[in-house]
């Protein structure tokens, strides 16, 4: 189609039918803002991944810090008297 032509339905909707170019700068127009988007969340999408150890050695360290610091007992709790926080 040449630019200007219409689209085959300019007798059934009169004068005001849109032209080809006009359809494609419309699409243009939306194409730019949904790029734009869809890169922006691969953008974030990359950028939310979790880091992952480099060797399983460092992992598997993390493991057992995580672990030894379960298994260590709570500190006493001391009961504390409510006059004693006041000034």
């Amino acid at each position: 189609m040449v630019r200007g032509e219409t689209l085959g339905v300019s007798s059934f909707h009169g004068p005001t039918s849109l032209r080809y170019g006009e359809h494609m700068a419309a699409l243009m127009w939306w194409l730019i803002p949904l790029g734009a988007t869809v890169l922006a969340l691969g953008y974030a999408f990359y950028r939310g991944r979790p880091d992952r150890p480099m060797e399983g050695a460092e992992g598997m360290q993390t493991l057992r810090a995580f672990q030894d610091a379960m298994e260590r007992p709570l500190p006493p709790e001391e009961p504390v008297d409510p006059d004693e926080l006041r000034p």
